[in-house]
């Protein structure tokens, strides 16, 4: 039953969403908070075998209905959790480099989407004082372990 109250509220979000804004990304959020995201430029959904599969172009991403909590659209783009936390320039390091990017960005000389979801340290979607302070104490705790 749930997996069709979870399909009826992704087919009327993808209606309403198309019908009033347009977003960049859908989210899949599983059980266990796991978020998989994907470009809704030319995005199809379709359902097999008690999964969703999302098909960009020549990519199909699949989703199992039964693990999924919710789904949410955003403009934006989840962080690349390949690097660690706060490494906004994507040098595997977070260092002052990675500060003086976050404060360029807020005095509007740089823009936070050159930096793939790096830049919102903190997961709010916007860069911030609090991003600064969460790379200060990243470098500090760095520096404490030495």
């Amino acid at each position: 039953m749930k997996r069709y109250i979870l399909l009826l509220a992704l087919v009327l979000s993808l209606t309403a969403a198309s019908a009033q804004q347009s977003f960049s990304f859908l989210n899949f959020v599983d059980t266990l908070q796991t978020i998989t995201q994907v470009k809704t430029d030319q995005l199809v959904i379709k359902f097999a075998d008690g999964n969703a599969l999302a098909i960009i172009g020549e990519d199909t991403v699949k989703i199992s209905l039964a693990a999924l909590e919710h789904f949410e659209f955003t403009n934006i783009q989840e962080a690349d959790n390949s690097h660690p936390k706060g490494d906004v320039d994507g040098n595997d390091v977070v260092d002052i480099d990675d500060l003086n990017i976050l404060i360029n960005i807020i005095l509007k000389k740089d823009s936070a989407s050159r930096y793939e979801g790096r830049a919102y340290v903190t997961g709010q979607g916007v860069v911030d004082i609090v991003d600064i302070n969460a790379i200060i104490n990243i470098i500090l705790r760095k520096d404490d372990d030495n």
